[in-house]
């Protein structure tokens, strides 16, 4: 079992924590998701914000939803239902689509694998980490454009 600590985030293996960053900067809240149906609704009650960390957490929801259903015998089925729900969560959010089609092809391809979980679960951490790593590569060029003394105003927060 593969973790995941960011600051808005945690991957425990068996759950999403989130920060309710509803309540930011005044109170500092956690939102535990168990299952996709939890995760969707922290997504779209907006628990959790920016691209990148809604993007990651769909992908994580999704694999709630193959930990729920690996035993079903219409387990495609009900990974298209879990998909659709978590797609359904923010029409305007293109992380989420991407992370979902990603997350969702693996699945394809791995669909009857005997470690399907351990593989979709590494699916997961590796859209999250990949995350993590291109915002702190656009950190890094955009922070070369700045002076000492210059101010910037951020629209959205980045999540991850």
């Amino acid at each position: 079992m593969s973790k995941l600590k960011t600051i808005t985030m945690e991957w425990t293996g068996d759950s999403l924590v989130l920060v309710d960053q509803r309540y930011l900067p005044l109170e500092e809240t956690y939102v535990t998701c168990k299952n996709y149906k939890e995760v969707a609704v922290a997504i779209k009650d907006m628990v959790v914000r920016g691209a990148p960390a809604i993007g990651a957490s769909a992908a994580f929801g999704y694999v709630l939803g193959v930990k729920e259903f690996a035993d079903s015998k219409d387990l495609e089925e009900k990974m298209k239902e879990v998909k659709e729900t978590l797609a359904n969560t923010r029409p305007t959010a293109v992380n989420l689509f991407w992370a979902l089609d990603r997350i969702e092809k693996k699945f394809n391809e791995i669909k009857n694998e005997d470690n399907l979980i351990e593989l979709i679960e590494k699916e997961a951490l590796d859209i999250a980490y990949e995350d993590i790593e291109a915002n702190k590569a656009m950190g890094r060029f955009g922070g070369e454009l700045l002076n000492d003394g210059d101010t910037v105003l951020t629209h959205c927060n980045a999540g991850l």
